[in-house]
């Protein structure tokens, strides 16, 4: 017996099966492996209704024939740099507003770059760009981390906690 057919039910979240989900390209046009995330449509729109983004750093490009839109970084974006500062310009300017303050307001906003790279499963020398870790949620952006639990050979088992200090810490 093993745990495969609890976690094929659990493992149900098919993300191109869902419509409203706008791709977030690296580029445009977008090539194989450049997809790095998937945007909700509230923030497609905050993106849309955000003028003032460095030099249009984004795109909203609709393919000929179809009524979906995808986005990416403009061609003015085509280093990790560029693309890094574009998106840190505008959370900055998000979390200032408010706007999606249960993900990136207050002590959500951690101060940690995340390496964000075109493919998430094949690691290259440098990422694609950077971004404050809690706001690669904003873009669909898949983060990783990492928890241990232990089972000693006496028979214990380690159970980290949480930090107090740290910024997602929930009181029990």
């Amino acid at each position: 017996m093993t745990f495969l057919p609890i976690v094929g039910a659990c493992d149900n979240f098919r993300p191109t099966r869902d419509a409203s989900l706008v791709p977030f390209y690296l580029s445009i046009p977008p090539s194989k492996g450049q997809l790095i995330g998937l945007l909700k449509p509230i923030v497609l729109a905050a993106i849309e209704a955000d003028t003032t983004h460095q030099c249009g750093a984004l795109v909203i490009h609709s393919p000929p024939g179809s009524s979906s839109k995808i986005v990416a970084f403009s061609d003015s974006c085509t280093t990790a740099q560029a693309r890094s500062a574009a998106l840190r310009e505008i959370v900055l300017r998000w979390r200032e507003a408010g706007t999606f303050a249960g993900v990136i307001g207050g002590r959500l906003w951690r101060n940690e770059l995340y390496g964000v790279y075109a493919n998430p499963f094949v690691r290259t020398p440098e990422p694609a760009l950077v971004l404050e870790r809690s706001a690669c949620a904003l873009f669909g952006i898949v983060t990783y981390g990492v928890h241990m639990t232990v089972f000693t050979h006496d028979f214990k088992v380690w159970v980290p906690r949480r930090s107090k200090t740290k910024q997602t810490f929930v009181s029990p």
